[in-house]
C-alpha cells in the first residue's frame, strides 16, 4: 500500500552490499516512535466521517506502540497497522553521490531478526522483508 511513495532509508557499506549482492533479505529498524510514525499507518474500519483509511498514527499513538511491544506486534497482524510505502530506496552511506537502489518490499512485520543481518540476538524490530531489487544507481 503506497501511501507516502517511497520508504529512503540510509545504510552503512556493510548492509548495502549485502543487500545490493541480494544476500541480506530484510532490513531492520529499532520499534522507536520515530520509526513507527515512518512505517505504519492506522486502517479503521468504521471511522466518524466514514472513510476507512489509513491514516497517520499520533505521536501519542507511536509512543504508546513503542513502549508495548507485544500491541505494536498484535496490531501489525491483525491489520490494524498498514505499512505506509510498497517500495524502498537505500542510500550507500552519506556521500557526495552516493549508491542507490530500490526494492520492493515484500512485508513488513514485527519480529526478531538474523544477526548475520545485523539483528541483535533477542532484539525486537521493525522488520523490512525485500522482494524484489527494481532499480539502481550505482
Amino acid at each position: 500500500m503506497n501511501i507516502e511513495g517511497e520508504l529512503k532509508l540510509v545504510l552503512n557499506y556493510q548492509w548495502y552490499d549485502m543487500i545490493y549482492a541480494h544476500i541480506k533479505g530484510d532490513e531492520y529498524r529499532q520499534p522507536t516512535p520515530y520509526w513507527i510514525k515512518r512505517i505504519f499507518a492506522r486502517m479503521e474500519p468504521f471511522a466518524p466521517d466514514g472513510e476507512r483509511g489509513p491514516f497517520r498514527l499520533t505521536d501519542k499513538e507511536c509512543e504508546d506502540l513503542a513502549a508495548n511491544i507485544d500491541k505494536l506486534h498484535a496490531y501489525v497482524e491483525s491489520g490494524y497497522l498498514v505499512p505506509l510505502h510498497d517500495v524502498v530506496t537505500f542510500q550507500r552511506a552519506y556521500t557526495k553521490n552516493p549508491p542507490r537502489m530500490t526494492w520492493i518490499i515484500k512485508g513488513i512485520t514485527v519480529g526478531t531478526g538474523r544477526p548475520e543481518w545485523g539483528a541483535k540476538e533477542g532484539s525486537v524490530y521493525i522488520v523490512i522483508a525485500l522482494e524484489e531489487l527494481i532499480d539502481s544507481k550505482n
